[in-house]
């Protein structure tokens, strides 16, 4: 004859299953954060090429940053598989973190995750903030490509979307504390001007901070 389950055997198994997957889901967790942070790292690296592409198409000038066109709807059209150019039936794709939710560009100039750093040349110290916002950067009067951070995950600071800022003012110790986003497991991913990728912690974004000289000469 056969003997169903007690009533204690099927809490056991209950038991046994819900310790698995407590065990399973932080792994789950890792995996999918993991994913979010290389693809994180891959958006950049292929906005790093159209800067690259850009700078070819305009005697060697990056967009600036802002005021309108801001630099991240300069660079739309140039990434084939966006065609981006205006209208909320758009989306952003390359350009927004992973973890923020793909959103129609409505709003195009900026709230899509990453943020430009302002402060690269021909910016100069005394510079006020229109000026800053409308100077195209030269990537040849870099003293250090490697060294100096182009873009960084940005700070979710828009209350209205959640999504994360089009700038951080100058890479000092308000914006790596306030606007740069440390979304990736308290880690941040930065573009640099040579168009590596290096994920850092608020402590590593200091650092960078220092090498690339911003402590001493303010802007650059």
């Amino acid at each position: 004859m056969r003997r169903g389950f007690t009533l204690i055997e099927l809490l056991v198994v209950i038991a046994i299953v819900a310790v698995l997957a407590g065990m399973l889901m932080p792994a789950v967790g890792m995996v999918r954060d993991s994913a979010r942070n290389l693809r994180c790292a891959a958006n950049l690296r292929q906005i790093g090429l159209v800067f690259a592409v850009y700078g070819n198409d305009w005697e060697g000038r990056w967009p600036a940053p802002g005021l309108p066109p801001y630099w991240n709807e300069c660079l739309w059209n140039l990434y084939p598989d966006e065609g981006l150019a205006s209208g909320p039936d758009r989306t952003v794709g390359v350009f927004t973190c992973p973890v923020y939710p793909r959103q129609p560009a409505s709003t195009p100039w900026h709230l899509r995750g990453y943020g430009m750093n302002l402060y690269l040349p021909p910016a100069r110290n005394g510079d006020g903030w229109a000026t800053i916002t409308a100077s195209c950067p030269l990537p040849n009067a870099l003293r250090s490509a490697p060294a100096t951070p182009l873009l960084a995950d940005s700070r979710g600071i828009w209350p209205a979307s959640g999504l994360g800022d089009w700038h951080i003012s100058d890479f000092g110790a308000f914006a790596r504390s306030s606007q740069v986003g440390y979304v990736h497991r308290q880690r941040a991913n930065l573009l640099f001007c040579d168009q590596h990728v290096q994920p850092v912690t608020q402590s590593g974004a200091d650092e960078v901070y220092l090498q690339a000289g911003f402590a001493t000469y303010g802007t650059y």
